[in-house]
């Protein structure tokens, strides 16, 4: 259903008139309107979380979502796999260039004592929360009718849910280590940028509204992103010249 989704979509924002006949959706020939502005149409996006969905992605020439929450080795990993697809995906550059974007939480503060014992709450409760909804989200599924294609997200979430285990970090010592989550003073933030760029992640997006958060301190995350980190990066560009 997903795949034909993702092919039936840019049809509807770039044809004219658009019919379809596979076997989730069907649709008579028919005008579509609205159309997006942008040409030739708005970047397509997919979440890659596994193996499977990292190659499917990159075979139809989407934008890839990465989450930082695995750690660098596996981002890398996941990348490898997207890039490999990505060469032989369909279009010819007819649609927008896919590019690979990372999905993480986001805490910045200048002092580095309340960078440590705020971001270590914050990166708590958001682990927390990812096994919490690793619990929810297959309460009430019988494990034998877990579709094949789904089996390997349900393996992971049975582990998730019943941690931590014995020499799993604490959330003190993911934030000590700095690689999972943008969390931490602006220099910080640089560093952990950078290691993901240096994997070919070419955009960043980032949760700062982080559960407990306050709103001021979603505020001051942001004043700070656009004060010293995102002006780190701009100062590397090359400027047009004159």
């Amino acid at each position: 259903m997903w795949q034909e989704f993702a092919d039936v979509l840019p049809r509807i924002w770039t044809q004219e008139e658009i019919s379809y006949d596979g076997k989730y959706y069907q649709i008579p020939r028919r005008e579509v309107l609205p159309k997006p502005v942008q040409r030739p149409h708005p970047p397509l996006w997919s979440a890659c979380g596994s193996d499977e969905t990292a190659r499917l992605t990159g075979s139809l020439g989407m934008g890839g979502l990465f989450g930082s929450e695995g750690g660098p080795d596996r981002v890398q990993q996941l990348m490898a796999l997207y890039r490999d697809a990505l060469r032989t995906a369909p279009g010819n550059g007819t649609g927008p260039a896919p590019r690979a974007a990372l999905m993480t939480a986001g805490y910045c503060h200048e002092d580095p004592q309340v960078a440590a014992e705020r971001g270590t709450e914050l990166v708590g409760w958001y682990i927390e929360q990812q096994r919490e909804r690793a619990r929810l989200v297959w309460r009430d599924y019988d494990p034998a009718t877990v579709p094949s294609d789904y089996q390997a997200y349900y393996a992971r979430d049975q582990r998730l849910a019943s941690g931590p285990h014995p020499g799993e970090p604490t959330p003190k010592e993911v934030r000590q280590e700095g690689t999972k989550f943008c969390v931490g003073t602006p220099a910080d933030c640089i560093r952990f940028l950078e290691l993901y760029e240096a994997l070919g992640i070419e955009e960043a997006i980032l949760l700062c509204a982080v559960g407990p958060a306050q709103h001021e301190e979603v505020l001051h995350t942001l004043h700070l992103l656009g004060e010293q980190v995102i002006p780190h990066f701009q100062a590397r560009e090359p400027h047009p010249a004159v």
